[in-house]
């Protein structure tokens, strides 16, 4: 099952709504709120995960993504809920909720990750128990899409496929393919529909076609970036 988590914002639910009458067997959606809680976002991503099912894809249609102007590949950010509710990100980003790698020690030999540097050094400050709080809510999130068995999440946003150790990050946490494009993506009015496409493309060339007013575009490795989770061994 494809499930579509979307906004109402007069383009992404117009989009969706058209997405879903051509092959309403096989998809399904869920309406994100315009101005989330936490719990509100872990909980509607956790029943669209269970929505989309073993082997499904979940497909977020709600926000912004973007990557580093430093050339960076662990920069870059991405929504899980509009207007910035939930913005995870990388290393050296601002303005997010969590930054990926808090978990991680991207300085090498005789340093800490941000998560142990907060339980070592800042265990009773304000920021530390927020990022603490905030890394809860990302794992949760982890959590709910490892236990739906998803095949793959698909991000409909801007330019964070370029951002490669950002999106493999986040599919070795959720375990799951991750598929993010390498441009812009675009909601353009048509007549009564909305058509989704890559930046750069004229209409009636490339993705800017009439079949994706109710279909995907076409992800493929020139215009996007997929990242899979290690494998790991059965228990």
């Amino acid at each position: 099952m494809n499930t579509v988590l979307f906004v109402n914002d007069g383009y992404a639910n117009i989009w969706t709504r058209d997405y879903l009458k051509k092959q309403p067997q096989a998809r399904n959606s869920l309406v994100m709120p315009s101005n989330p809680s936490p719990q509100q976002v872990v909980d509607i991503i956790g029943k669209a995960a269970k929505l989309a099912g073993a082997n499904g894809t979940l497909i977020f249609n709600l926000g912004h993504g973007g990557t580093s102007t430093s050339g960076d590949t662990r920069e870059g950010f991405v929504d899980l809920a509009p207007n910035k509710k939930m913005r995870i990100g990388g290393q050296q980003q601002d303005g997010i909720f969590i930054n990926v790698f808090y978990d991680v020690n991207v300085a090498g030999p005789n340093a800490f990750s941000d998560m142990d540097n907060d339980i070592k050094f800042n265990a009773n400050t304000t920021g530390a128990k927020t990022r603490q709080q905030h890394w809860i809510s990302y794992k949760k999130i982890a959590e709910a899409i490892q236990a739906a068995h998803l095949y793959r999440v698909l991000f409909l946003t801007c330019k964070v496929g370029n951002s490669s150790d950002f999106i493999k990050k986040i599919a070795n946490d959720w375990g799951v393919v991750v598929t993010a494009p390498r441009r812009r993506v675009v909601l353009s009015p048509q007549k009564n529909r909305v058509r989704i496409h890559l930046e750069g493309d004229a209409p009636d060339t490339g993705t800017n076609v009439a079949s994706s007013e109710e279909e995907l575009l076409v992800f493929n490795d020139f215009n996007s970036y997929s990242a899979a989770p290690p494998i790991r061994n059965a228990a």
